[in-house]
């Protein structure tokens, strides 16, 4: 009696693992994919081509610096 309740039990718990899987992995499948339709607002040149440095501190904050555009 008590090896049929054992192995009822295990089954029981690989069902629901199954169904488990089956629930969480369900979402991944209605995952939204997105695509770019346009920048606003629309910039005549919207990328920049003068070249920048990097700089770092003694506490080790980092620094862009930008000498052309401000």
């Amino acid at each position: 009696m008590k090896s049929e309740t054992s192995n009822l039990f295990r089954v029981l718990q690989v069902i629901l693992v199954c169904l488990m899987f089956l629930a969480i992995s369900n979402p991944v499948a209605a995952e939204e994919t997105y695509q770019f339709e346009r920048m606003w607002p629309t910039l005549q040149q919207p990328w920049y081509f003068m070249e920048g440095k990097i700089a770092t501190d003694k506490h080790k904050f980092i620094y862009l610096l930008d000498f052309y555009y401000n």
